[in-house]
Order: C-alpha cells, then sequence, then structure tokens
C-alpha cells in the first residue's frame, strides 16, 4: 500500500466515524449530517487578468482537481458548494457567505480549497488580484464564526506562492519516517476544555499549501 493511500485511510477512517477517543488521542466529533461544509474556488480562466496586462495563463487541468476533490468529499459525508473563476473580491465576498451558513446549519466541520494562481501569502483572483490566505482565514476566527469554535477549520491552497524553484536534496541512506508527529498527538491526549473555559479563537484551524512560501 503506498504512503498516500495509507494517509488518505487515516484520514477517511476518521471522518467517517465520531470518536471521541482513539490510539491517536481524542479527535474531532464528526456526527452531524452532512458532517461539514466543504467549499472549494475552482479559477481556471484568467482573461479579465490579461486585459490588466497581468501575465497569468489559463490554469489547465484544474477541472480535474476539483472533480477528484469534489468526489472525495462527498465520500467523506460533507456537503460541496462550488464558485467557478472568481475575482479576489468575489473570493473574499464567496467566503463570508460561508461564514454566514455556517453559523445557520450546524456543521461538525468546514473545509475550504482554492484552486488558482497566486503570491507569497495568499491566492489571486481571476482579475488578477491579490487576497491573502490570513484574510481568508481571519474570517473564520472565534470571534465571527462562534458556532466552529472547537471544530475543525481546514484549508488547502493548491497555488503557487512565488517564483523561486526548489532544486530537491539528497535523502540519506536509511531515511524513515521520524514519530515525531505521533509524540506531539500523544501529548495532545485527554485535552478538553470544561464549562466556562475561554479558548482562544484562533484554534483548530489547519492550512495545507501545495508549495512553501516564494516557491511555485
Amino acid at each position: 500500500m503506498s504512503a498516500s493511500r495509507i494517509k488518505l485511510d487515516f484520514c477517511f477512517d476518521i471522518l467517517q466515524e465520531p470518536q471521541l477517543n482513539s490510539a491517536y488521542g481524542t479527535v474531532y466529533n464528526m456526527n452531524t449530517k452532512p458532517k461539514g461544509l466543504f467549499f472549494l474556488v475552482n479559477n481556471f480562466n484568467f482573461e479579465e487578468a490579461r486585459k490588466r496586462n497581468r501575465s497569468y495563463e489559463d490554469r489547465d487541468g484544474t477541472q480535474t482537481d476539483a472533480k477528484a476533490l469534489t468526489e472525495l468529499f462527498k465520500q467523506f459525508g460533507f456537503k460541496v458548494e462550488q464558485r467557478d473563476d472568481l475575482t479576489a473580491e468575489a473570493m473574499q465576498k464567496a467566503f463570508k457567505e460561508q461564514v454566514q451558513r455556517c453559523a445557520i446549519d450546524p456543521y461538525s466541520c468546514f473545509c475550504a480549497a482554492v484552486l488558482s494562481h497566486g503570491k507569497d501569502g495568499g491566492v489571486v483572483g481571476t482579475d488578477g488580484e491579490f487576497l491573502s490566505t490570513k484574510d481568508i482565514m481571519d474570517m473564520f476566527h472565534g470571534d465571527k464564526c462562534p458556532k466552529l469554535i472547537g471544530k475543525p477549520k481546514v484549508f488547502f491552497i493548491q497555488a503557487c506562492q512565488g517564483e523561486n524553484k526548489d532544486k530537491g536534496c539528497e535523502v540519506p541512506d536509511g531515511w524513515t519516517i521520524n514519530d515525531a508527529l505521533l509524540d506531539e498527538m500523544d501529548e495532545g491526549k485527554n485535552q478538553t476544555d470544561g464549562p466556562g473555559e475561554r479558548r482562544s479563537g484562533s484554534t483548530d484551524f489547519f492550512l495545507a499549501v501545495a508549495t512553501v512560501s516564494g516557491e511555485p
């Protein structure tokens, strides 16, 4: 079994069944139906950006990625919403609409993916204008979206973050995945919030970016 398959099976297992305690410690309760809301922004056509003398090509292949993500999150039991070819301003407005939706519907989780061009620290709309990842995530801060406090808020950014190319490096002989991540998860076991306790509104966020800062 490939590493990617193992990761997928692990993720699918957690999202499929509500488990408050597992071999990995305390995990999120995913008992709502649908389990969560998955919001997908799929930007393909950058003609408007080119009219403004911004050198962004259309994103061939993004439809395949969008279809795969839609099918995957439907398997996870999520409600899926997709918007295509949004300007930066339209993306910001669309995310604010998702915040309002999460305030009404009792989802166990919110996930979002943005498939677009990007710059360091954010994404680019079809008009070539910039929207920072921080500004997107800040909309879901606990004081702005209280219904998602204590619930996972997951963001996937499929976009370049610059023009510096990573040349890679050789892997040492005998290299194996270390157990640091599992050790951290063990340390977090049985940590819960009691009645009346306060927690940071910035907790329970997860951000996955396709490339590191400054790289395409």
